[in-house]
């Protein structure tokens, strides 16, 4: 076979990942002896160009100067996916016209540009990256760090959210006697005796830390395909991560679910049967990432890429009336692509939205403000705020029989929602499934009454998210569940009603100090995780607003002076502003309680209330700003509780950034323009592919 000349035109200075795949690439080839030049007015076959490195201008130039040229496209991911502009996407899309063969990164990078948004229309294959597995090897020398312990690293060359880096400083805080190793670019953060800065490092440096390591902490979310996970593997090391992105497809068995384990567990297991688990990395790395086996892949595509024909206007046309947005930048900002949908009665320009609750379907409610207050709070207040703040849709309560644009199943699954999802998909309209409650698995000790999901639950939940066109899951937790079954999944947090939930408790000394629970009766059984603390403090009280009065008040009574309250959304409002700290321990010891949202502290914590709580995953996102405590053993509990009975000024500036966190993360008005972004985003779909389409509700599977 001959080899085709490449054209590489990408400066492998440019740093970050980009530079190291073209530094290997390009070492690779020099070894191999194939041809290849960086100036793309040389003369080549294959011009290989990335994202949206490489301008539609030069691309477009010689594709039409050069007939015999084929352009192979390396998608990256969505940047908008990764917190980056839109316009960044739209670079890569109108590249992407041109391009003969796209390859994507891994299987999220497909989805995230293919699915999640409409960015690239064709197909390709997947090429994962490579990773010097000489280079980056269990073997050679390490850096000296102080301290003793087991040791975790995390790499990150970016201040991007995404990364996740923001949290180390309270992981770091819960486990003293874990060293964390930090290597690369990070915001500013307090110094502590277990965190060991390393800053920039060469290729060698980064090598001989991450030997020096136990395990890898990736917290990074919607990466398509992190460098940094695979030198870490190559190292040896198994990858804790928070089920996003390509992290835990890249990193496979090796792989720790960060969320559902804990650092603890995550450690023990990289520790077991000395340290076997680093092994299986090693070896995955070696069989899936080296750079021959990778990049004879690359040179095998490059030699079998066929040239397409150059898009006329009309093609672009069709691409760009399909939503995905590929018309000139001055064009795109002039005028709005209006996504295509099937005919309806709705004004022009807008789509209709109905929601389906449990006391909705099929009883007669007609309005968002009569249903229960536990349904409301999820679809209710948001549905409204986009009624009043957003002309281009409508909400109401479904009405069975009339056409919607997107129907909205809230919790609800059973056979007669997925006959009435089949109809909607048929009729033209669009399904999204809201999932509040792990549904999915069952693992653990399921010890409240009516927790643990029926086999009939488990089966109805995964044929309905297998059969919706979007999945909208209340906590990051059940987002990376349900991405096992459908992986069009968004992460919308419950929203706080800043009308109902509003003032600020002004903070003082007294006693005794108010502690405030809210939640079901019979799980009022959670708080007894903290009984003993709450028995060593004194000059405690406790309020718990409930349902009904709870079983275990008596044992409570025991050990503080306690009240109950009948809830109301009224009611608890009151209450909140009356009282100094909201708490919230939980037994974790099951699917169900890890899948819970932040909202039972929220509430608290947008009047001004620090919350402690157990490190459920939700909760260790919502106080990531300094708004509480996490409290994960009962001199956690004791420790936090004493510190802030004893300090009310303390009390008043955990408050204030807790209800900063409600203010920018969790209040209707940002909560509900995140469920917009959803139905715009699917409504701008394009039809999907017969093989990547949602498998039909009829014959789904559990």
């Amino acid at each position: 076979m001959t080899r085709p000349v490449l054209c590489i035109p990408i400066d492998p200075k440019t740093g970050g990942g980009l530079s190291t795949f073209v530094t290997n690439l390009t070492d690779y080839l020099d070894e191999q002896g194939w041809p290849y030049t960086r100036g793309l007015d040389d003369r080549y076959d294959v011009l290989f160009v990335n994202s949206w490195v490489v301008p539609y201008r030069d691309v477009r130039r010689l594709k039409r100067s050069r007939p015999s040229i084929r352009v192979v496209h390396r998608v990256d991911g969505s940047a908008q996916d990764y917190g980056r502009g839109a316009a960044s996407d739209a670079a890569q899309a109108r590249v992407n016209m041109l391009a003969d063969l796209t390859i994507f990164q891994s299987d999220y990078a497909r989805f995230s540009v293919t699915e999640k948004f409409s960015i690239i229309s064709g197909d390709g294959p997947v090429i994962h990256n490579p990773v010097d597995v000489r280079r980056f090897s269990p073997d050679g020398p390490r850096v000296s760090l102080p301290g003793a312990g087991p040791r975790v690293v995390n790499v990150s060359w970016s201040t991007n959210r995404r990364k996740g880096t923001w949290r180390i400083q309270q992981i770091a805080d819960e486990y003293p006697t874990v060293q964390f190793i930090l290597c690369g670019r990070y915001e500013p953060m307090p110094n502590a005796p277990n965190v060991v800065h390393l800053g920039h490092l060469d290729r060698d440096g980064l090598a001989n830390a991450l030997r020096a390591a136990d395990l890898f902490l990736d917290l990074s979310e919607n990466d398509a395909c992190p460098n940094v996970v695979l030198e870490a593997i190559a190292s040896g090391l198994p990858v804790a991560h928070v089920d996003s992105g390509a992290v835990a497809e890249l990193a496979g068995e090796a792989g720790l679910s960060l969320y559902r384990l804990g650092l603890s567990a995550c450690l023990a297991r990289a520790a077991a049967d000395d340290g076997a688990l680093g092994r299986v990395a090693r070896a995955r790395a070696v069989e899936h990432f080296s750079p021959p086996i990778v990049f004879s892949q690359y040179l095998d595509t490059f030699a079998a890429a066929a040239r397409r024909v150059v898009p006329g206007p009309r093609d672009v046309l069709r691409l760009a009336r399909a939503g995905f947005p590929v018309l000139p930048p001055r064009v795109q900002a002039l005028r709005r692509v209006r996504f295509p949908r099937a005919e309806n009665p709705t004004r022009p320009g807008s789509y209709r939205v109905g929601w389906i609750t449990y006391d909705s379907f099929p009883t007669p409610k007609r309005d968002f403000r009569d249903l229960d207050s536990f349904t409301r709070l999820r679809g209710g207040t948001a549905a409204e705020w986009l009624n009043a703040n957003d002309t281009r849709s409508r909400h109401e309560l479904y009405r069975p029989g009339r056409w919607y644009d997107v129907v909205v199943f809230q919790k609800m699954m059973d056979a007669r929602c997925q006959v009435e999802a089949r109809r909607i998909q048929a009729s033209g309209g669009r399904v999204v499934f809201d999932a509040n409650v792990n549904y999915y698995e069952t693992w653990g000790d399921y010890f409240i009454p009516g927790t643990q999901p029926t086999a009939e639950q488990q089966r109805d939940a995964i044929r309905m998210t297998r059969g919706a066109d979007w999945v909208i899951a209340d906590s990051t937790f059940i987002a990376g569940v349900a991405e096992k079954h459908n992986r069009r999944v968004s992460w919308i947090p419950d929203s706080v009603d800043l009308t109902v939930y509003h003032g600020t408790r002004e903070h003082r000394a007294g006693s005794p100090v108010r502690l405030i629970w809210s939640g079901v009766g019979k799980k009022a059984a959670h708080l007894l995780e903290a009984i003993d603390a709450l028995a060593q403090v004194k000059g405690l009280s406790l309020t718990l607003v409930s349902d009904a009065v709870p079983d275990v008040l008596p044992q409570l009574e025991r050990a503080l002076q306690c009240r109950f309250v009948p809830f109301t959304d009224e009611a608890y409002a009151r209450e909140l502003l009356e009282s100094d700290i909201i708490i919230s321990p939980k037994r974790l010891v099951n699917g169900y309680e890890m899948g819970h949202t932040e909202y039972k502290i929220a509430l608290g914590m947008a009047v001004g209330l620090p919350a402690i709580a157990s490190p459920q995953p939700s909760y260790v996102e919502a106080l990531a700003q300094g708004g509480g405590v996490i409290a994960t053993t009962a001199t956690d509990w004791r420790d936090a509780l004493a510190r802030l009975a004893a300090d009310p000024n303390l009390r008043a500036t955990m408050g204030r950034h807790a209800r900063e966190t409600v203010l920018t993360h969790y209040a209707t008005d940002k909560v509900a323009p995140m469920y917009a972004t959803v139905f715009d985003t699917l409504l701008g779909l394009r039809r999907w592919r017969e093989l990547d389409s949602p498998q039909p509700l009829s014959h789904a599977t559990a």
